[in-house]
């Protein structure tokens, strides 16, 4: 959920704008958030673990006896700049440690990504705003 005009608007008064709602629309209007989006975008990497590669420094065994890969199921890691970020053996989705298909893995990489991106986003915007409005 991106972040709302009345949002920023309520930020900047806490700060001690005088700005009114209508110059904080105009000042939105001016930040292309679909590209601040598409250049964070590139930052992100999703990948299926394959189970027998090392991954961050550690060998397959550690990862596969932590306790919390269900058996059966898919690992999906993420990658921020080329650095591993996430590590996910389970559904973060589910309650409790629920495998995931491929396909489940992937999906729910790529959401997790889009909400990275949309914090990430939302706090640039914010300070591209409220420098502007203070």
């Amino acid at each position: 959920m991106a972040l709302t005009a009345l949002q920023i608007y309520e930020r900047a008064r806490s700060l001690g704008s005088v700005a009114t709602l209508a110059q904080v629309q105009t000042v939105l209007s001016g930040i292309d958030r679909a590209a601040k989006e598409a250049t964070e975008l590139g930052r992100y990497q999703a990948e299926i673990w394959d189970q027998v590669s090392p991954l961050a420094g550690q060998p397959p065994e550690y990862w596969l006896q932590r306790g919390d890969l269900p058996a059966g199921g898919e690992v999906f890691c993420i990658r921020v700049d080329g650095m591993l970020q996430i590590v996910q053996p389970h559904d973060p989705n589910q309650s409790g440690l629920m495998a995931m298909d491929t396909a489940t893995a992937q999906q729910r990489a790529e959401e997790h990504i889009a909400q990275m991106i949309a914090a990430v986003v939302d706090q640039e915007v914010l300070n591209a705003a409220l420098l502007q409005l203070l």
